[in-house]
């Protein structure tokens, strides 16, 4: 026997076996009830342990709560310079190098803790330099070892290899470093030989192929005009920080503490945002989209927040000491 639709209250849920959706009567008819994904656990940063021995390691914090890092597992190999991406489930570590390099791309489910798994194979072997990306599309760019211009993307929700983007970024070198927002990914720094830093800042739309769009300079603070290389990056939806690196040109340089920002959805040069508790290079960022996390080259993590001007402080440690490798998180500005 069919239900009057007058005698279905307002605000009445029913599931659809046909379209196995959840729907809501507003009255006059059954509407789809939008469902998002939120990121587990206030956002988790994993950090990989890069070039200090035994170099497989990684590490979680809890983005929302201070406190200090707590083993998650292990990657399959030993490597550093490798590159990170992560979605609201996943998490990519890419590349890298440990007497070769290496093409090697391997996951883990962020919410759990255990060993990485294999992924699929990047667009080439090398040290690639900053990942980026949105809910469902890795960006990787450049590398070193050799030095390379390319820019891919791969899948992050199925497994399989990364795909040359179409076009490269604007030299060839490494240790360029990435953000995102849920449209753009931006990528900045890094050097080409002989050592010289670079200052550029570039983007892509994550979503596109074949395109890559300049975006303005890193404001050096400390070295007027010079680059910055090994650098990292946090955002949120609407702004990129830029922390850290090596300013310069070797052996003129020096590590910096400096730390930058931009707003992702216009282009133009940084501006300065305050500085980290130390200089340091080699560092790695993440973020739940307020509060932004920098991992130093030694046990150190630093956090500040995003929306606001002013010095980084710290948050905790990690279990290890960490120099050249990566870090990811479930909740940063382009989920």
């Amino acid at each position: 026997m069919s239900i009057n639709p007058r005698e279905i209250p307002t605000g009445a849920v029913r599931y659809n076996t046909d379209s196995n959706k959840m729907e809501v009567y507003i009255g006059s008819a059954w509407m789809e009830v939008a469902v998002t994904e939120s990121a587990p656990l206030g956002g988790r940063m994993l950090v990989q342990q890069g070039g200090i021995s035994p170099y497989n390691k990684i590490d979680y914090l809890n983005i929302s709560t201070k406190g200090n890092g707590v083993d998650f597992g292990d990657t399959t190999k030993n490597y550093y310079e490798c590159a990170a991406v992560g979605n609201k489930t996943r998490g990519v570590f890419a590349g890298g190098t440990y007497g070769s390099d290496d093409n090697v791309m391997e996951f883990v489910t962020i919410a759990t803790t255990g060993n990485a798994a294999d992924f699929g194979d990047m667009a080439q072997s090398n040290n690639p330099g900053g990942g980026g990306g949105d809910q469902t599309r890795g960006i990787l760019t450049g590398g070193a070892s050799p030095a390379s211009n390319m820019i891919s993307f791969f899948n992050i929700t199925s497994l399989g290899d990364a795909t040359d983007f179409g076009a490269d970024q604007p030299f060839s070198g490494a240790y360029a470093g990435a953000l995102s927002s849920p449209t753009r990914t931006l990528m900045f720094g890094g050097r080409s030989s002989p050592y010289t830093a670079h200052n550029s800042i570039w983007f892509v739309t994550t979503q596109t192929t074949g395109i890559v769009n300049d975006f303005g300079d890193y404001t050096n603070q400390q070295h007027s005009g010079a680059g910055v290389l090994n650098a990292a990056g946090a955002s949120s939806s609407t702004r990129g920080i830029i922390a850290g690196g090596f300013n310069n040109t070797n052996p003129a340089g020096q590590n910096t503490n400096q730390m930058e920002f931009v707003t992702i959805a216009t282009t133009g040069n940084s501006t300065d945002f305050g500085d980290l508790t130390q200089g340091t290079q080699m560092s790695k960022g993440a973020s739940n989209c307020v509060r932004g996390m920098f991992a130093h080259g030694g046990t150190r993590v630093d956090e500040l927040n995003i929306a606001s001007l002013g010095n980084a402080t710290i948050f905790g440690d990690l279990n290890f000491s960490t120099s050249s490798g990566m870090s990811l998180s479930n909740a940063h500005g382009g989920l």
